[in-house]
């Protein structure tokens, strides 16, 4: 079954679950990607393997393929998960200000602070992100 990713997220993105509970979908996806973005970041997207993963998340090789397909879907999460970020952060900073430089000022501090706080996170989407396929339409 393919489903919306959970709710929260400012980007919405269809990567097939077999699970229907959207609730259990984001638990596992977020012990998934937090293993994975710690594994890809140590040994690097190509070098790690699935199985690592599930290992590193404490779930067996068949619960991580309920949740995701390939390894890439794994990856694009991952991504995702820095670009929400930013589109939570950024314009919550915004709020109140207008004031061009203070915008400004708020805009680049808020995306720092994003940085800083997932910063294994950040450095994987400017690393690895040439290694996800192409794609014609989103």
């Amino acid at each position: 079954m393919q489903r919306q990713r959970p709710e929260g997220s400012f980007i919405t993105l269809i990567i097939k679950s077999k699970v229907e509970v959207p609730e259990l979908i984001q638990l596992r996806r977020g012990q998934i990607i937090a293993a994975a973005i710690e594994l890809f970041g140590e040994r690097g997207y190509h070098d790690t393997a699935i199985r690592e993963i599930a290992k590193h998340a404490d779930i067996s090789i068949g619960t991580i393929h309920q949740y995701v397909t390939v390894k890439e879907d794994v990856l694009f999460l991952a991504l995702i998960e820095v670009l929400d970020s930013y589109l939570r952060r950024i314009p919550a900073a915004l709020a109140g200000l207008t004031d061009s430089l203070q915008r400004f000022r708020a805009a680049v501090a808020a995306y720092c602070a994003v940085n800083d706080e997932r910063a294994a996170a950040t450095v994987l989407a400017y690393r690895e992100t040439a290694s996800l396929r192409k794609c014609d339409a989103i």
